[in-house]
Formats: C-alpha cells, sequence, structure tokens
C-alpha cells in the first residue's frame, strides 16, 4: 500500500472559476508530491441593485392590493411572527447528503463599507455602503447541484405568492457589478404570511419555479423551485430576504446585534457556526484536477453550459492496484478543526485510519481529500470509507474486484411529442435515432433529460431489470411503460395474459435496462440519480402516458398540472 496525506496552505478553489488549484501547491517541504490536503471554495455572493429591489417592493404592494380586493388574500391577521422551517433541502431521493452551507447573513452596520452581522461576526458585506439583506444559503458544489437539480428551494412558512418572476438567465459567475453586460433581473417568488410577513427567495433557477401563480396558497415545505444563479450574483445559491407587515426588513436570525427582532423566527435557529460534512466522494481521479465548476466568461459574466460528464466525478467500482481517492465535503471549517478518515475492508476489519487537523482560516465550503492506492492483493467485496468531523460520521461504500458491478453503461434518451403531451424514453441508440428521424411520426423532439443505466438485462450485483412494455395503436394505450419492481411486471404479464387482445392491455416487450432500486425513497451511493414516474391519469380515456424525469422540478411542475406523482423509482448511474 501507498499512501500520504497533506494539508496544502492556500489552497483556493473556486467555484466561481478556474478548476485547479495554484500551480505549486502540491508540492510539500521537500520536494515530495502531496497526494491529499485542502481545497476551499469561494462562497457565493449578490447584488441586487437598488431600483430592482424598489421594483419589487412596489409590486408586491400592488399585488397584495389586487388579491385582497378580490377577496383572495385576507387582511394580516394579530399574530406572531411565523417560525420558519429551512428553505434549501436536497432533492427527493438522492444519497447522503446535506445541502448547503451558509455564506452571507444581513449587514447591520450602517456605515460605509463596514459590516457586521447578527452575531457581532463579519460573516456578510457592504457593496457601495448599501449593505447585505438578506441570508445566502449556497449549495456546495453548487453548479452541479444547479445544474442536475439538486438543491431546492421550499417554503419556510405557509403564504400566498405575492409576486414570481422568472424567465431570467441563470449562470451569472463571477462579478457583482450592476454593469454587467445584458445583467438580468433574477428569477424569484416571495410569499405574504398570515401576520402581513413577507419572504423573498432569489437566484432561481430558470423555468424551475411551481407552475402556481400570484395569488395561489402554498404550504410549508412546498417546492417553490431549484436553486441557481440568476440575476447579479457570482455563483448559486438561494438568498433569502424577510419584511414584517409594515414592509420593514427583518433579520430572522436573533443575536446581539441585531435590533430588527429580539427573538429568532426561526423554529429551531442553527448554531452560528454549524460544522457539517456535507458529502463524501470516492473517485479514481484526483480532485486537485477536478472541475467544480464551469467556465466563466470574462466579458459576459456568464458561466457555459457543460454536459454533467464535464463535471468531477464520483467512482464506486475499483480494481485491486487502482488509485482511490476519498474526499470530504465540508462547512464550517475552523483553525484547528479535525477531521478522521477510515477505510474498512469487508466484513469490516480496519484497512487504514488516520487523523488530521486543519491549519486553514475558516471558510464557509470546501473538501479535504486523501489518496492511497488499493494493494494488488484487495480483498474482493464492498469496502467502506468513512469520514468523521465535528461530531459528525459518514459513511460510503466501494466495490473492489467486483467487475460485473459496473458494465458499459446504457443511455436512456428521452423524448417529448407537445402535441400529444406524452413522453417516450428508449435504451436503444438505434431506435432513439429512427425517432428523430421521423419512425415514430412527426413532432418527437428530445427532451435533453437522458440518464445512465446498466446496460441488457440481469447486470450488476443486485440490479433490477427493467420490464418495457407497450398498449398498442388500437385498442390502445398507444404508449409505453417501464417498470423496475419484479412485482409490478410480473403483474403486468399475468394482466396481459387474461386479457383478450381486443380490449385495452399492457403488452411485454423486452428486458430494456436494469437499475438499482431506492430504498425508502432513497437511492444507494453508486446510482446516486433519482429517476421520478409521474401518470397522466389518461386511463378513463384510453390515453395513459407516464413520465420518467430526473429533473425535480420537471416532477413537481407536472405534479402540480394533475400528474401523480410517484416519486423514485428508479436510481440512475449518472447522466451523460
Amino acid at each position: 500500500m501507498r499512501i500520504r496525506v497533506a494539508w496544502l496552505a492556500a489552497l483556493a478553489l473556486f467555484e466561481a472559476g478556474a478548476g485547479a488549484p495554484a500551480a505549486g501547491s502540491g508540492i510539500l517541504a521537500g520536494g515530495a508530491t502531496a497526494t491529499g490536503g485542502w481545497a476551499v471554495f469561494t462562497a457565493p455572493s449578490d447584488n441586487l441593485p437598488a431600483a430592482d429591489s424598489a421594483r419589487m417592493h412596489a409590486q408586491i404592494r400592488a399585488n397584495i392590493a389586487r388579491l385582497e380586493s378580490e377577496g383572495r388574500l385576507a387582511a394580516p391577521q394579530k399574530a406572531a411572527a411565523p417560525l420558519f422551517a429551512w428553505p434549501v433541502r436536497i432533492a427527493d431521493g438522492i444519497p447522503g447528503q446535506t445541502t448547503h452551507g451558509i455564506s452571507n447573513f444581513i449587514d447591520h452596520d450602517p456605515a460605509a463599507n463596514s459590516i457586521s452581522d447578527f452575531a457581532c461576526g463579519q460573516r456578510t458585506y457592504d457593496i457601495g455602503g448599501a449593505g447585505h439583506r438578506g441570508t445566502d444559503i449556497f449549495p456546495l458544489f453548487g453548479w452541479k447541484k444547479q445544474d442536475n437539480e439538486e438543491a431546492v428551494v421550499v417554503a419556510a412558512a405557509p403564504g400566498t405568492i405575492v409576486l414570481k418572476q422568472d424567465g431570467n438567465q441563470d449562470r451569472t459567475c463571477g462579478s457583482l457589478s450592476v454593469a454587467l453586460p445584458g445583467a438580468a433581473q433574477w428569477n424569484a417568488v416571495s410569499l405574504r404570511h398570515a401576520d402581513g410577513s413577507v419572504t423573498w427567495y432569489g437566484h432561481l433557477k430558470q423555468h424551475s419555479l411551481t407552475p402556481k401563480a400570484v395569488g395561489d396558497t402554498v404550504d410549508e415545505g412546498e417546492f417553490l423551485g431549484v436553486v441557481g444563479s440568476s440575476g447579479i450574483s457570482s455563483g448559486p445559491h438561494m438568498h433569502f430576504e424577510v419584511y414584517d407587515a409594515a414592509d420593514n426588513l427583518i433579520d430572522p436570525w436573533q443575536g446581539s446585534c441585531n435590533p430588527s427582532t429580539a427573538t429568532s423566527w426561526w423554529r429551531n435557529q442553527p448554531p452560528y457556526i454549524d460544522p457539517q460534512i456535507v458529502m463524501v466522494m470516492p473517485s479514481k481521479s484526483d480532485p486537485g484536477a477536478g472541475k467544480f465548476a464551469p467556465p466563466c466568461d470574462a466579458a459576459t459574466h456568464v458561466a457555459a453550459t457543460v454536459p454533467a460528464s464535464y463535471y468531477y466525478q464520483a467512482d464506486y467500482f475499483f480494481a485491486p492496484g487502482d488509485a482511490a481517492f476519498f474526499t470530504a465535503f465540508l462547512r464550517d471549517v475552523q483553525p484547528g478543526a479535525a477531521i478522521t478518515f477510515t477505510l474498512r475492508q469487508p466484513g469490516g476489519a480496519l484497512f487504514n485510519t488516520a487523523t488530521d487537523i486543519s491549519a486553514q482560516p475558516y471558510f464557509a465550503g470546501g473538501f479535504f481529500y486523501r489518496s492511497l492506492t488499493l494493494p494488488a492483493d484487495a480483498a474482493t467485496g464492498q469496502w467502506n470509507m468513512e469520514i468523521a468531523y465535528a461530531g459528525h460520521t459518514q459513511t460510503a461504500p466501494i466495490f473492489v474486484g467486483l467487475a460485473g458491478l459496473s458494465p458499459a453503461a446504457a443511455t436512456v434518451f428521452d423524448f417529448r411529442n407537445a402535441a400529444l403531451d406524452h413522453y417516450f424514453r428508449t435504451a436503444n441508440a438505434g431506435e432513439a435515432a429512427g425517432i428523430d428521424a421521423g419512425a415514430a411520426g412527426p413532432g418527437w423532439q428530445r427532451t435533453g433529460d437522458d440518464f445512465l443505466a446498466f446496460s441488457g438485462a440481469g447486470v450488476g450485483s443486485g440490479a433490477a431489470e427493467v420490464c418495457r412494455f407497450y398498449g398498442s395503436v388500437a385498442p390502445g394505450p398507444n404508449s409505453h411503460f417501464y417498470t423496475a419492481e419484479p412485482t409490478e411486471c410480473h403483474g403486468l404479464k399475468l394482466l396481459q395474459e387474461a386479457t383478450p387482445a381486443t380490449q385495452p392491455r399492457w403488452n411485454f416487450e423486452e428486458i430494456a435496462f436494469s437499475v438499482l432500486l431506492p430504498v425508502a425513497g432513497v437511492c444507494p451511493p453508486q446510482a446516486p440519480v433519482p429517476v421520478y414516474r409521474l401518470y397522466n391519469n389518461g386511463f378513463a380515456r384510453n390515453d395513459s402516458n407516464h413520465r420518467y424525469t430526473t429533473r425535480i422540478s420537471d416532477y413537481h411542475q407536472h405534479s402540480a398540472l394533475g400528474w401523480w406523482g410517484e416519486g423514485p423509482v428508479m436510481c440512475a448511474n449518472g447522466r451523460p
């Protein structure tokens, strides 16, 4: 076994910019090459111009007045302020992750270029004397989470939508200047609560917002959109801003330097410094050279659109003798923080453990990684990496010497016919090309929501075969259906045998591909992409169609439009 670990000083790895550490940062004293260390993400921030803020206030007041006059919004109640639930969470079905860190709080120091947050600290900023007016909540590895819709914004309390704006570009990066070329307003939702207070949720991903409109009500925890980087923003995050019934800015955090409230507006206010393991990731490649953010155009400050394969990738399947990198994404890391890495062999036997102490300055988000080379005679089976930090522990499996677990992936393509409002998937590249050429009739277009699965039938230990069914042109339903549940597949086959061909039924076609299955609604780490299924309730009109999507915004939007959401039903290996 070959293993070396180091803490690297000032290893900058910018979420909004380059994806590699500074030259020479991987060299230790004496010229030895480091095979582990620290990387610090630059936490995102934003700038909401005064004119945009004033416009939002005016629009919210006008919408409230209109809704009250229409009898759709009750006058504010003389009630206590709402107690907020946390407004950002990981999307349903994604395994082993905490969503976020906090990059900035409200600035309470009225002096220009002088700052103080609610706890009398300096986790805030001041641009041109205006001060920061909200809480910035950011997902670590944020661009990947935005592109894959892994971090979602939810209502902090029940309320009525009093402002909704969408359609603005959502990939702003690298600058907070109001003079950005083509700088757009943000995508945002605002809610009015029973006591008359209003919450703002800003910088959301374009076209990810709830389909509900101004005047509609939402429950606490209800989906509002996906974390993005719209408006003037240096990277993906959600800006949370609160006003009381008199339109006064409220800082929901209780603290000795917060004059706006004597008590917290959070149901359970998190600690000011709240260290946590956000996620752990094994890989075959060095994270020090990995890509964690897309290229940011220096002229427009708009991040490039990149495929999922662009970003640093997890790997779970190793051969004896492979180099292995084990990364822990962390938040709120203070000098002197201890992190312990442990690797256990099949059966739990200890293979390696070590504890390191951080010499870094405080940072809101980043990662620690350790590398080693597995021995040539490494035991075959499931190994487990463990990361312990600040009283928390997370684990992730790696599978050594099990080649059958990682066959070549199959791409499962996605199509939509807007005229029919039908969707179709296929793992057959030739069939997909035929649909592109019009073989299935006019109107079919690729959605881009493709995912990776195991190719073929019965491959991969624990993988479930996905049964593909088709109705018929007549008597119907003229649609396809996929299931990875063995009992569901078997039941449909029995129903096919018992139903005459002259009546609508599902007809088994083939085993199309294989996937892992969620357990209690959560996917396993080695297949971390939930595939959600919805049904259009078309049985009565013989127009049954199912939607299979990896996009959580698509899932919630279809659910709100009357499709029956079934949650995660498959777990994909990744995205192409």
